[in-house]
């Protein structure tokens, strides 16, 4: 569903989207469907 929406998304810009602009597709999808927006630190190695 996301992945689908981020697709549209670089079609439509024509080119590969930003990392804001993933984030805020994203970020909206989890609003829309009530998803709690906590995400985890990522401890590279």
């Amino acid at each position: 569903m996301i992945m689908s929406r981020l697709r549209e998304a670089e079609v439509l810009a024509g080119r590969m989207l930003t990392r804001n602009e993933s984030l805020e597709i994203v970020a909206k999808n989890m609003r829309d469907y009530m998803n709690p927006m906590n995400f985890t630190r990522w401890r590279g190695r």
